[in-house]
């Protein structure tokens, strides 16, 4: 897999750009008790890298569906 990522510095900060899209670098260097990590606005993965197996039910479904709508409400 040939993958080419652009870091570009501009007024709001660094954006990173990944398979055409621009992902902004919201905090980067944040030291872990494991390594450094970069808070991103965005995510490197694409839809063929999802594999989904099993049955997926509304009891199984509900508390992510949750999580979301309310990570989508405070942002």
């Amino acid at each position: 897999m040939n993958v080419r990522i652009v870091l570009h510095l501009g007024i709001t900060g660094y954006q990173i750009e990944w398979e055409g899209k621009w992902i902004r670098v919201f905090r980067h260097d944040v030291e872990c008790t494991n390594g450094i990590i970069h808070v991103i606005d965005g995510v490197f993965l694409k839809d063929s890298d999802v594999r989904v197996t099993g049955d997926a039910s509304l009891a199984s479904f509900a508390p992510h569906l949750i999580i979301f709508l309310i990570a989508k409400w405070l942002l």
